[in-house]
């Protein structure tokens, strides 16, 4: 008895050439690539699909939705360097938001508080004491929500919205009962 094996196809086992296998290991490449591919892009699809409803009113889109309040349109985005992408939707009536220029450029804050004003806001404008560079949106507490608004608005992202620092920017008078403070620098202007 031989205990010895026949020798082995330099093709590998019968039926199966070597080049079989390195096909099949280039097609398989090639589909897990593709489906990684797939798979990013319909992330992407899906992390910018907002989708917001307010009574009987819903819109839906890939890149961006508009909730609709009590008559008045505030544009959500989402994405890099845009803006606030959110499903809520706030009220923007009888929100008080204080435009103040601080970018230098004449009528800035004026042409600001108008947009704001026919996005639903009740918008007023003023002059800063200094000059920013960047813009900045302050909030009272318990109005975050309507802040994030105002960035929508202004197509800015939530990184742009904070608290209202202690002091304030403002004066006590001036400030009044405005919820939102938009310290309007030269990025905006």
């Amino acid at each position: 008895m031989s205990t010895r094996r026949p020798p082995r196809d330099a093709d590998g086992p019968v039926g199966r050439p070597a080049t079989n296998a390195n096909a099949r290991g280039i097609a398989l490449v090639i589909v897990a690539a593709a489906l990684g591919i797939f798979l990013i892009a319909k992330s992407f699809d899906t992390a910018s699909s907002t989708k917001t409803s307010t009574g009987s009113t819903t819109t839906t889109s890939t890149h961006s939705a508009t909730t609709v309040v009590g008559g008045s349109t505030t544009p959500l985005t989402s994405g890099p360097g845009s803006s606030v992408g959110s499903s809520s939707s706030v009220p923007t009536t009888n929100v008080k938001v204080l435009v103040l220029n601080a970018s230098g450029v004449t009528g800035a804050a004026g042409k600001l508080a108008t947009t704001l004003n026919g996005a639903g806001f009740t918008a007023s404008k003023g002059t800063a004491n200094q000059q920013r560079a960047t813009t900045v949106i302050y909030y009272v507490t318990g109005a975050k929500a309507e802040a994030l608004s105002v960035a929508a608005v202004m197509n800015m992202g939530a990184d742009a919205v904070s608290l209202m620092p202690q002091p304030p920017p403002v004066d006590a008078k001036t400030l009044a009962d405005n919820k939102v403070v938009v310290m309007l620098g030269k990025d905006k202007a």
